[in-house]
């Protein structure tokens, strides 16, 4: 993907990292690649796990560009 200057997004576990993980993390957003933690995003007051899904993925297909992904945006506290 980077060599073909193709957008590369990582959907990296969360925690725990190690260094060597961090090291190949940092590497590979030097050479293009998004590093994205799948982590669920509760500003929005997802009704369920499936809805917490959804979002991640909705928000991972715009990092990479795909139209028609529609990621909510955050309206601030409510």
């Amino acid at each position: 993907m980077l060599k073909e200057r193709r957008k590369l997004l990582l959907m990296v576990r969360e925690t725990p990292v190690n260094l060597a993980h961090l090291r190949n993390m940092v590497a590979a957003t030097e050479m293009g690649a998004i590093v994205f933690p799948p982590l669920p995003a509760f500003y929005h007051h997802p009704p369920s796990i499936e809805a917490m899904v959804d979002e991640t993925v909705e928000r991972a297909l715009a990092l990479i560009g795909v139209v028609g992904a529609a990621p909510r945006a955050w309206e601030g506290l409510r």
